[in-house]
C-alpha cells in the first residue's frame, strides 16, 4: 500500500502546492545573501546593497522587498547604519567582491 500513497503524493492538489510554496518563500534567503555576500565593518552605500541582493535573487527577483523594508531588514539584524561624506547614506557592513560580477 505504499506505492498508491507515493503516487498520490506525486499528485499533489492545490492546496498542497500552495503549503510547498509558502514553505520555500519562508526560507531565510535573505540571510543566506548577509553570510554569503557581506562582511561586517567597512561601508556600502544602501543602492549598493540592494541591487546587490537583487542580482541575488535571480532573474525573476522573487521575494524582493521594497527598499525601504530592505533596510528594515538589515537593521533588524543589527547592521548599523552610517552617514558618509556629503551625506551619502549606508550600512556599516562590506561587499564581498566575487567572480559573478557582483560588487
Amino acid at each position: 500500500d505504499a506505492v498508491p500513497a507515493f503516487v498520490d503524493f506525486l499528485d499533489q492538489p492545490a492546496v498542497m502546492q500552495e503549503a510547498i510554496k509558502a514553505y520555500m518563500s519562508s526560507l531565510d534567503v535573505f540571510g543566506e545573501w548577509l553570510a554569503d555576500r557581506t562582511e561586517h565593518g567597512g561601508f556600502a552605500l544602501r543602492g549598493d546593497l540592494y541591487a546587490d541582493y537583487a542580482l541575488y535573487l535571480g532573474p525573476d527577483r522573487r521575494g524582493l522587498p521594497t527598499t525601504r523594508a530592505f533596510y528594515a531588514m538589515l537593521r533588524e539584524r543589527g547592521v548599523p547604519e552610517a552617514v558618509r561624506d556629503g551625506g551619502r547614506r549606508g550600512f556599516k557592513i562590506t561587499l564581498r567582491p566575487d567572480a559573478d560580477g557582483m560588487a
